[in-house]
């Protein structure tokens, strides 16, 4: 993650050092765990799967308030990222099987006989 550490960030009492940005921060970690999921997949995705994983990412890097919303955040970005992948498996599976690729000197040869 590019964003500081905490303990980099904070003062000796505490508190933020001037400049440091917590949103910041957190943007960077939502990219790099997008990156990572993109990365993972490396596939060509369509818009639909794009923002579908940028959903699961947010969701991933929520900071809820109380165990069951971070158990729920948890699971439903799991199940999304489970659903894009089942789309992609289904996609490559639907592809029709290329056929060998003949050189323009076959197909002549081919219609000449």
């Amino acid at each position: 993650m590019s964003g500081e550490p905490q303990d980099i960030a904070r003062n000796a009492r505490g508190r933020y050092n001037p400049g440091f940005n917590t949103r910041m921060t957190k943007a960077a970690e939502r990219a790099q765990l997008e990156s990572e999921r993109l990365a993972e997949l490396g596939v060509d995705l369509t818009a639909s799967d794009r923002l579908e994983l940028r959903h699961a990412v947010d969701l991933l890097t929520r900071r809820p308030t109380n165990h069951v919303d971070a158990v729920r955040c948890s699971n439903a970005g799991s199940r999304i990222i489970a659903k894009v992948r089942a789309r992609i498996k289904q996609r490559e599976d639907n592809k029709p099987p290329q056929a060998p690729l003949e050189s323009a000197r076959e197909l002549l040869e081919r219609l000449k006989l």
